[in-house]
């Protein structure tokens, strides 16, 4: 049941007239993305920027400081590393009367200066951040302080002093100004560390103003005896920290609306003395410093309601909400980008169907889509599962509560949508690969087939000729045969029967000649045999 059906039957009614919170002390975090690529269809090791070599050798990195309570897994393949430069100092002001000279910030009242600073992070995989950390240390109604978490909607606010950071402008000093807005004052940030390195400077943008979810941290001193009375008495002004009408031009939100900001699905505590109300404009971090939690020393490590801790799990949503936004953004691109590379494919391949050239290509193309997909895939399903992120159950259910207040569940889905568009790219090319690889053997099968045709018709061709040969080689063995029997028989020199009759010791006569004839038509028959039986074996190997 939400906040406001909970308080009695007038409450909602009387809560627009209530008066606005004291607030002891507040701290707004204005979070700011550094792309960490630009073409994502690119080899696996260029896909995460992480921390570079360059930026190692050149500025100060080491790992950022993580709650205990987020998993090994997230310590080791996702966890942010600090960027600071030693040279210079990471805090500038805003000057009161500055602000004070902004209509829209004219009843703050300040006495003091606003001090500025920052803390630059890169993520080992998704989008870093620059944040900017405004703090206010004196007392002031909530309306109109509120007025500060909208300091980044105006890019005519140019406020921030940039003398003390005057290293920000070192190569390029001519054009550092006097005064410089929150986004002048990341961008500027932005490319002081990476033109230094060599790196790509670019800033990209997917939001109009980079970011419209500032963390605002307050403190209050009240005189409630409950976190329930807090909430019930000071729903009007809780409201205006997290939604800002003024900054939207509106005088003062609905009640629908207001009921819907303080529903229990943008409600998060796990402390008596601590509260966060999330929503799409912006989340609140209240402190009230008048209950005593009696937690006076450290057991776990885990500080569940410490304000680093929920800013920190912030932090992930944000970064993974900006990764998100922009890969969806290129993929967009990309995806029609590689549209009509397939469709260069195709028209190359009807020109000339069988090039290997192209077919090849096609085949590495199709494989570093594969491969993108599956980067792609397992990215998303790492950044998604917070059990895998978190170890600790109520930040768990915080971290799903920003992700579905911000909107990330519906740009994971989007970009999912987009992961499966790669995936029927990457099916297309294959398929047509596939069936021209097919086409190709089908091709070289009916080329030997007909090179196998050809030889056989040339082989029967062949044999017919010899069967047609074959009276002719018979007649000229029957000639040759009649020729060397007419010889045995009438010729008493010749060289067989003269032999064998001196091996036999016979006279020249009949037995002789008898034998000199069953001779020679035995070595006739022996040969013509051998002669058959060697063709046969010839044949057999051939075939």
């Amino acid at each position: 049941m939400d906040l406001l059906r909970k308080l009695r039957p007038d409450a909602a009614a009387h809560t627009a007239h209530r008066p606005p919170l004291q607030l002891q002390r507040m701290r707004c975090y204005f979070l700011y993305n550094v792309p960490v690529t630009e073409q994502i269809f690119s080899p696996v090791e260029n896909w995460a920027l992480g921390v570079t070599p360059q930026l190692i050798q050149r500025f100060d990195v080491r790992p950022a400081d993580v709650p205990a309570f987020y998993t090994a897994h997230y310590r080791t393949e996702h966890a942010p590393y600090l960027i600071s430069d030693p040279q210079g100092p990471q805090q500038t002001f805003i000057p009161k009367e500055k602000l004070a000279a902004l209509g829209f910030f004219s009843e703050l009242n300040l006495s003091k200066d606003i001090n500025v600073s920052w803390e630059f992070t890169l993520a080992l995989q998704n989008a870093g951040l620059i944040t900017l950390r405004l703090d206010i240390k004196e007392p002031l109604p909530s309306n109109p302080a509120y007025h500060l978490g909208g300091l980044h909607l105006n890019p005519e606010y140019t406020v921030v002093a940039t003398e003390p950071i005057q290293h920000l402008w070192a190569h390029t000093p001519d054009t550092r100004p006097e005064f410089i807005t929150l986004d002048d004052l990341a961008r500027a940030i932005h490319a002081h560390f990476f033109t230094a390195c060599g790196l790509n400077a670019h800033r990209y943008r997917a939001l109009r103003h980079e970011i419209q979810i500032p963390f605002m941290a307050v403190d209050v001193e009240t005189s409630f005896k409950s976190q329930f009375e807090f909430l019930e008495q000071a729903s009007a002004a809780l409201v205006e920290l997290v939604f800002k009408p003024a900054c939207w031009e509106i005088e003062q939100p609905s009640l629908i609306h207001a009921d819907s900001i303080l529903g229990e699905s943008r409600l998060w505590s796990v402390a008596q003395d601590t509260l966060l109300i999330a929503a799409y404009e912006g989340v609140v971090y209240i402190k009230l410093k008048t209950f005593d939690t009696g937690a006076a020393h450290q057991v776990s490590g885990y500080e569940l309601a410490d304000e680093s801790s929920v800013l920190h799990t912030f932090k992930v949503a944000v970064s993974n909400y900006h990764f998100l936004r922009i890969l969806d953004d290129m993929l967009d691109k990309e995806t029609r980008r590689l549209i009509q590379t397939v469709g260069q494919y195709q028209r190359a391949l009807h020109t000339a169907p069988g090039d290997e050239n192209n077919l090849l290509a096609m085949n590495e193309f199709a494989i570093q889509m594969r491969g993108l997909r599956f980067e792609l895939v397992d990215l998303l399903e790492e950044i998604n599962n917070s059990d895998k992120l978190i170890d600790e159950e109520w930040h768990i259910a915080l971290l799903d509560k920003l992700n579905v207040t911000m909107g990330i569940s519906a740009w994971f889905d989007s970009v999912n949508k987009r992961v499966d568009n790669l995936r029927e790219l990457a099916q297309t090319v294959e398929n047509a690969y596939a069936k021209l690889t097919n086409l190709g053997i089908s091709r070289n099968i009916e080329r030997f087939n007909g090179q196998l045709l050809q030889m056989n018709i040339e082989s029967e061709e062949m044999q017919n000729r010899m069967r047609r040969a074959e009276p002719f080689f018979a007649a000229l063995a029957a000639v040759e045969a009649l020729n060397l029997l007419i010889s045995i028989w009438f010729d008493s020199t010749y060289p067989l029967t003269a032999m064998l009759s001196q091996w036999l010791q016979l006279p020249l006569g009949f037995a002789v000649r008898f034998l000199g004839t069953l001779g020679v038509l035995l070595a006739l028959f022996l040969t013509i045999g051998l002669i058959r039986w060697v063709a046969a074996r010839w044949g057999q190997h051939s075939a």
